[in-house]
């Protein structure tokens, strides 16, 4: 698993598993997009807007090697 931020976006990135996405999920209301794999397996779950959603003093602790990425 991989945890990445793009501050530029202010997107939350995780993914799950390496492969190709065959079809991703866009649920508006939450601004998050789900991608799955050919298996129907979700490869990665995206939050839109990161840090506007969690500005109220919620921090996330990102593993050292998500840290990393």
């Amino acid at each position: 698993m991989q945890i990445t931020y793009d501050k530029e976006t202010a997107t939350l990135n995780i993914i799950f598993i390496k492969g190709l996405v065959e079809e991703s999920e866009y649920i508006e209301d939450k601004g998050i997009i789900v991608d799955y794999d050919k298996e129907n397996r979700v490869v990665s779950v995206e939050i839109l807007s990161y840090s506007k959603r969690f500005s109220e003093g919620f921090d996330v602790d990102l593993p050292l090697e998500a840290v990393r990425a």
